[in-house]
């Protein structure tokens, strides 16, 4: 009983951090002005792009909805990885990107993430993403509902 109040106390500090962590990276990101958010087709879906010729070396942000902020880690002309965060600096969901090829998209329990014209039309076609739908280039990202191991609760994550 005693390890329960430590592991909250800790969980809650750690999530203030990330949440200043993100008010750090706001300060300094290059803000896409939100007549740069397009709407584009892929697959069946309808999701936000931004044109990469937009985007500057280092974290870059916009709103793909009110009340949210989606940042985006551009290097080398590439993205690296997305950051999906609200208005009071809480990340809710993220992703970068590794090296492997061999995965076309991947969804875990709350997200989903491709990289490559084909792996994100098949992405959005088998149906797993609902929210968040994002893509800059040829990388993608959207978040999805999920159950909860062991739980009859569904998570919107909208």
């Amino acid at each position: 009983m005693k390890i329960t109040p430590a592991i909250l106390i800790c969980f809650l500090l750690a999530s203030q951090n990330l949440a200043a962590q993100v008010k750090n990276i706001h300060r300094f990101s290059n803000k896409i002005p939100d007549s740069l958010v397009m709407q584009k087709i892929i697959g069946t879906d309808t999701v936000k792009s931004v044109d990469e010729k937009y985007f500057k070396e280092g974290w870059n942000v916009f709103h793909p909805e009110p009340g949210k902020f989606m940042y985006i880690d551009y290097k080398s002309n590439v993205v690296r990885g997305f950051l999906l965060s609200d208005t009071t600096g809480i990340v809710r969901s993220s992703v970068f990107f590794g090296n492997d090829k061999a995965v076309p998209f991947w969804c875990t329990l709350s997200l989903c993430s491709c990289k490559g014209e084909k792996e994100c039309a098949d992405l959005f076609a088998s149906g797993e993403c609902r929210y968040n739908k994002v893509c800059i280039g040829n990388a993608c990202f959207c978040t999805k509902p999920y159950q909860l191991p062991n739980s009859r609760i569904k998570v919107e994550n909208n």
